[in-house]
């Protein structure tokens, strides 16, 4: 019998070993956590998506793009489109804007630089509903007179393929952070910001120079979680300026 105790009074103790054992396991794994929120950054993580991923749908705009080559110079010359919606802006060779225009299911450019009589010339050929053909140029007259159709003119020329880009417009940046600071509640919910988490974000230059800003009060001691992605905003002139889209979240 007394063997038999004994026996006993080790299994006893060896259970409450084992539950000793847990608690401080238990204790450890709550220390952890505690210390190291993983929970937290993978909820930080996705809200750093979420508001990238908002911003640029809210902001992206298409802009086409196609190379046309000429064999020799034009004074002015038309196009058909069917890009109705969409304001044409032409470049020559050195990348400076020359006149165009968008009317009766045409794009007209005029090109005034004869600098090189009887070469071919280059042009680029922009289009998006993002621009703005106000502040240049006008063609004077009847633009159907004036600027013959290419099949119509004794012209060989060449189209490249139309490239088609997405890039975040400087317009819709500011419409976006006008509704950022008038309905925040608003375009947190529509971005699907995780509760409790709040965002911010700014476009800068290469330069380093903050282009647009949207920003908020952030409580002390705070943890900021930032990326930068880079982007290529464009203007209602048809220029782009590059930077980077930097969001931040708490």
């Amino acid at each position: 019998m007394i063997r038999i105790k004994k026996i006993t009074g080790k299994k006893a103790s060896g259970h409450i070993e084992i539950v000793l054992s847990f608690i401080i396991f238990i204790s450890f794994v709550i220390f952890l956590f505690s210390v190291f929120p993983v929970y937290q950054i993978k909820k930080s993580e996705i809200g750093l998506d979420s508001a990238e991923r908002g911003i640029i749908n809210f902001t992206s705009a298409k802009v086409n793009y196609f190379a046309l080559f000429l064999n020799r110079s034009a004074e002015c010359f038309s196009h058909p489109t069917k890009e109705l919606s969409s304001k044409v802006i032409a470049m020559d060779f050195e990348g400076d804007r020359i006149t165009a225009k968008s009317e009766n299911d045409n794009w007209y450019i005029k090109d005034t630089d004869y600098s090189y009589p009887g070469h071919g010339k280059f042009y680029g050929i922009y289009y998006s509903g993002e621009f703005s053909e106000e502040g240049y140029d006008t063609i004077p007259g009847d633009l159907s007179t004036e600027c013959k159709n290419l099949t119509d003119q004794d012209i060989g020329y060449e189209i490249g393929l139309v490239r088609e880009d997405y890039a975040p417009s400087y317009d819709k940046t500011v419409s976006l952070i006008e509704k950022y600071n008038a309905h925040y509640e608003e375009v947190r919910g529509n971005f699907s910001i995780p509760a409790g988490e709040n965002f911010e974000f700014s476009i800068v230059d290469l330069k380093g120079n903050i282009l647009l800003n949207a920003s908020r009060n952030k409580p002390e001691r705070t943890t900021v979680l930032s990326r930068n992605t880079p982007v290529q905003m464009v203007y209602k002139n048809g220029t782009y300026v590059f930077g980077m889209l930097n969001v931040r979240t708490w």
